[in-house]
């Protein structure tokens, strides 16, 4: 998994470098048609990760931005974590609820729906 994503990064590195060029060449039309397709194929990409239970890049990068291990509660009933030193993800735990439709559920605990009358609270800030 490492090995793919240090290719993924390359890749991406050589495709913004190619967006820059057209930039800088002034190829203003070409370039905006590039970054469009760069953009779409990421999206496709993270939509596709978010689908596998997985940590995003947009995630890995903000946890290596910010040097924070990251943790995530997944669909299929996994808690993961991502080391932002190694740039590994473990799966730490198996046993948490899990949606019932993920086609990958780790376990059979199904998610506790709240009682119709559950106190709300909003957490936003008063001004």
């Amino acid at each position: 998994m490492a090995v793919l994503n240090k290719v993924q990064n390359i890749s991406w590195a050589i495709k913004y470098s190619e967006y820059v060029k057209l930039r800088k060449k002034g190829l203003k039309k070409q370039s905006k048609l590039f970054l469009a397709e760069f953009l779409k194929e990421f999206t496709r990409q993270s939509n596709d990760e978010l689908r596998d239970n997985n940590f995003s890049n947009a995630d890995k990068w903000s946890n290596i931005k910010k040097k924070m291990d990251g943790y995530l509660t997944t669909p299929n009933g996994s808690l993961k974590k991502y080391d932002y030193k190694t740039r590994e993800q473990t799966t730490i735990s198996t046993d948490l609820p899990s949606d019932p439709n993920d086609t990958t559920r780790q376990n059979k605990i199904d998610p506790v729906n709240l009682p119709k009358d559950e106190p709300k609270v909003d957490l936003r800030l008063k001004k």
